[in-house]
Parts: C-alpha cells; structure tokens; sequence
C-alpha cells in the first residue's frame, strides 16, 4: 500500500496524518495480509509544505507527532486541552489539511513539553534525559549545523532564505562565531536544544512505528526525495557538498506536450551534490526506501533550464550532451 502520511487520519488527530495514523496503518496491512506500506518523504519541509523540498535530509517534521503525554516526553494534558480544544479539533479534521496553522500549534505544544523535560528531566538527570544525551551524541555530525540553522530561521521568523540572511549568519562557521557572543545567546543555545529535542522526539516516535511494522512483518518503505531545498539546513551548513550553478530537474517530454508541468518539463531549483563527498542516512527508520525521480534527475541538457537555478554532476550520456544542466 503506497499513502502519503498526512492523508492517514485517525479519530484523535489535529487535522493532519501523524505517526498514529502510521502505527495503525501497519496494522491495517498485517489484517489485510499487505507486506508493504509506502510513504512519501517524512523530511521537515519549509513554507511551501512539498515533501520534495525539504529543509533537511534527515531532520523529521514535527508536524506528523502524536500528540500525547505518553508519546512525548514532558507533555502534559492541560497543554493539549487549551490549545487543542475539542472544537478545535473538530474543525480541523473535518477540512483539508491547514499546513503552517498545524504545525506552529504542535511546535507551541513541544515548547511547553520541553519547558517540563528541562525542568524535570535534565534538572534531575533522570534515565530519559540521558536518552536524549544519547541521541544528540549519535547524532553530532548532522545535528549542530540543522539545530543552529533552524534557530536561525526562527530568528527571521521562518524564512530559510539565508542568502538574505546577515553576513554573519550565511554560514555554519559564521554563525558558530556569532552566536558565541550573541546579546541573546543563553535564548538561542536553549531554543537550538529545544530543536534537538523535538528531533529526538520524533526520532522515538517514528522507531517504535517501525518496530511494530518489523513485530507485524509489514516492510515499511521510505521515500528518498530528490534533493533537498537550495534553503536547507544541509546546503546552509556543508556548501562544499554542492554545487550551486547547476540546476536539478528533467527536460520537457514530448509525450505530454500539451500537459502544463511535463510539456515544459521539472525543474526542482535542488542544488546539485557533489557525488563522493556526500554521506549516508542517519535515520534508520525504515527498511527499504525508494529514490524518487532518480532516473530522470541527473539527465538534464542545457536548454531545459535557464535561470540560476541549482543537479547531480555526472557525465555526458550517449549523445554527447551534459547530463546534467548549467544555467544560461
């Protein structure tokens, strides 16, 4: 079965699929005798929402948290009942799905989460702060320049334009720099823990949903998007990993000359990476995942894309021609 996760709804959802909705999916499958459950990119999005221009090829977006007082640390009742109310709820799963609202309000709900699991839990150095510790130890070659860049993009209330961004915030280094001496460093360091705690937070949420996918013998799969934003934690943070001259997509085909996206063809604005220097996922929770769009990707000729737009740098293919795409 192949089903985006925020289309799973489940009778106590905030009006958007969550990993509930996941866990009970697999369940589903198990019934029915379905081996595979499919998803689309769980990735942390920007503005746009498009699970295919992610802000991070690794970091998971809170927006698919279960919401309970047993599924994240330091949650407590009264926060879901005042900023949930029933009617509330109610509204929002009746429509479609309202994006930037869902997700701010689940964020507001992980900030009071992690005020009492830093009040409790790390005040007291009890088992499931060292847990955390853990994670964020695994987890040191991604995890400073994604929580960093996220503080940022709070910063200038989130906009991941960091080409826009000051000088100083243009760059990992820089602003490691800068923040050393931030006139509101001891707010900043604790909001970038608090994004690594909501990392952690969806990190658990998501293992237990495969573990009860491996308990029930339904393979989860995962889907590897394309690329990531030119606006991403990853670019921000490891620009020597990319090439920002070249632009990721696919040339016009033929076949649907008269279809608006496919007559014109893709173009996906991903920067290029620089194959070699990149490294593996960090995140295991799923047992297979598919590349999406990978045959098309890397085939780009210079006359499917102008502008300066960011692709994968291969070789020329048989023809002769680039397979990849240099702006004009």
């Amino acid at each position: 079965m192949l089903v985006p996760a925020f289309a799973l709804r489940h009778e106590n959802d905030f009006g958007i699929g969550d990993t509930e909705a996941v866990r009970q999916a697999v369940t589903f499958c198990a019934e029915q005798k379905m081996g595979l459950l499919q998803l689309l990119p769980v990735n942390e999005t920007g503005a746009d929402n498009s699970p295919y221009n992610a802000i991070s090829s690794v970091a998971l977006d809170p927006i698919y948290a279960a919401l309970t007082p047993e599924q994240v640390p330091g949650l407590m009742p009264e926060t879901l009942a005042e900023l949930f109310p029933e009617s509330v709820r109610a509204e929002w799963q009746s429509g479609p799905v309202r994006y930037g609202l869902v997700k701010q309000l689940k964020l507001e709900a992980l900030s009071h989460a992690y005020v009492e699991f830093e009040a409790v839990d790390l005040e007291t150095e009890s088992e499931m702060a060292a847990e955390f510790k853990s994670f964020v130890d695994a987890n040191s070659g991604w995890l400073p320049g994604y929580t960093l860049f996220r503080t940022l993009v709070n910063e200038y209330n989130s906009s991941a334009l960091w080409p826009e961004w000051i000088p100083e915030h243009r760059s990992l280094a820089s602003a490691e720099a800068w923040l050393l001496n931030a006139p509101e460093r001891d707010e900043l360091v604790r909001y970038r823990q608090f994004t690594a705690y909501v990392q952690w937070v969806m990190w658990r949420q998501w293992t237990e949903v495969r573990m009860w996918a491996d308990q029930n013998k339904v393979r989860l799969i995962g889907d590897i998007p394309f690329g990531v934003s030119r606006y991403s934690a990853d670019v921000w943070s490891e620009r020597d990993l990319f090439n920002l001259t070249w632009s990721g997509g696919a040339p016009a085909e033929p076949y649907f000359a008269g279809m608006n996206f496919c007559g014109a063809g893709a173009r996906t604005g991903h920067p290029s990476l620089r194959l070699g220097g990149t490294q593996g996922a960090r995140f295991h929770v799923v047992a297979a995942a598919r590349l999406d769009d990978e045959p098309d990707f890397p085939r780009l000729p210079d006359r499917s894309c102008p502008g300066t737009l960011p692709a994968l740098q291969f070789s020329v293919d048989a023809a002769g021609e680039p397979r990849f795409c240099r702006p004009d």
